[in-house]
């Protein structure tokens, strides 16, 4: 690992300190690059990085540079950062990175992990010319360090109960939060539902937001798409909804054969990837109730009256007993392992919640690889799920070395 890449991850992860201010007196420093370029920000609390996803390949498929800015990671720092579907290099993510901490040093200012990767790629979008760039929120809004930008359009995918901790503990405290990527008569995409809908509808009209509220999926009877997932369908709703935004509003020109190209060719590692079809082994990183629920659907969807085998661990900021509540009405057995990571639930605190639901048979491998190996000689349905942090372990230490890097 090169020395400024570790002395990101030395900053550690979870290091959270609302404010913009830091950030914005760094992009300062650096010339604003992030005004220097177009953007869409996407915020929600599930579905967010698909949107990007999607977006970044339609307009990639119609000839544009495009920029995206995801997380988190499964294995690498550069996999957050993207032109045209490449990775940034660790090369020069490390020489931005240096970039970033020689001025904060002279400065006395201190990024957050966040922050440092946000301001890399601010940096790096800004350096390649991209014709536009998308943004995936990290965490709420109000104090994520995209929201530095004033984007073309701002997209809320949905508000569920997630990061209680740092947002609130209601949907409506939560959606306050993410409703402030919206703004000043800006334009807003939405699909989120209810009591989210109400607060962002406020501030669309507080701040004279266009607000287009996405409820209707009648577009993808004209789309010919092959996507298997189908917790997907509002995702793809709201990205081909914000291309046609792009094309009527921004003349960003979009043809209909090349976004349906764009879809069907989208991947996504551990989401939803499925690394073996007979038996069917799938893994997936959900890893809050919604994600469950969307997990339970795209497998009832796809393997009608078929039980899993479940392999999951889970961070201890989560809702476990949500998560195990979901996922018991398909699952025929259950491996308890854990995450190598200081805020994963351990194997008995799991082991605790598993006793009050209604699994059938449960066993704990504290070893992620051995749980895994374990899986996989049941030779039946199975599946992987309840923390990308798992994922993102088992991807670097067995599944791509090992199985391949699996398929949507």
């Amino acid at each position: 690992m090169q020395k400024n890449i570790e002395k990101l991850f030395n900053t550690g992860l979870f290091n959270i300190k609302p404010s913009l201010e830091r950030i914005e007196k760094v992009l300062e420093l650096l010339d604003f690059p992030h005004n220097k370029r177009k953007f869409v920000i996407v915020g929600g609390t599930n579905g967010k990085g698909s949107v990007c996803t999607f977006l970044a390949k339609i307009l990639e498929e119609n000839g544009y540079k495009t920029g995206l800015y995801t997380s988190p990671h499964l294995i690498s720092a550069t996999e957050r950062i993207k032109i045209d579907g490449k990775q940034i290099s660790e090369t020069e993510l490390d020489n931005l990175l240096g970039q970033i901490f020689s001025i904060c040093h002279e400065n006395e200012v201190k990024l957050s992990y966040f922050e440092l990767v946000t301001a890399a790629a601010f940096i790096y979008f800004d350096k390649n010319s991209i014709d536009i760039g998308i943004l995936e929120v990290g965490m709420g809004g109000r104090w994520d360090a995209t929201n530095v930008v004033e984007p073309l359009i701002s997209v809320i995918t949905n508000v569920s109960l997630d990061h209680t901790k740092y947002l609130g503990n209601t949907i409506k405290e939560i959606a306050a939060e993410k409703a402030e990527i919206i703004k000043k008569n800006g334009i807003v995409l939405t699909t989120a539902e209810t009591e989210a809908l109400e607060v962002i509808e406020a501030k669309s009209n507080e701040v004279s937001a266009k607000l287009y509220n996405i409820e209707n999926k009648s577009i993808l009877k004209d789309l010919n798409l092959t996507f298997k997932p189908k917790y997907q369908e509002k995702n793809i709703v709201l990205s081909v909804a914000c291309a046609d935004i792009l094309n009527k509003h921004f003349n960003y020109k979009i043809d209909a054969l090349k976004l349906e190209k764009a879809i069907n060719n989208t991947i996504f590692e551990g989401r939803f990837e499925i690394l073996r079809e007979n038996p069917p082994l799938i893994i997936d990183g959900g890893h809050n109730v919604d994600a469950a629920k969307n997990l339970v659907v795209s497998l009832i969807n796809l393997y009608p009256d078929t039980k899993f085998n479940f392999l999951i661990s889970m961070l201890n900021t989560k809702d476990l007993d949500g998560f195990l509540k979901e996922i018991q009405n398909v699952s025929s057995q259950l491996i308890i392992t854990e995450i190598p990571d200081k805020l994963s639930f351990t194997s008995d605190e799991i082991e605790r919640a598993v006793k009050n639901q209604k699994f059938s048979k449960y066993e704990i491998i504290k070893d992620p690889e051995d749980a895994f190996n374990e899986l996989k000689s049941y030779n039946s349905p199975s599946c992987v799920s309840g923390s990308l942090y798992l994922i993102g372990y088992l991807k670097k230490e067995v599944i791509n070395e090992k199985t391949g890097t699996g398929k949507r």
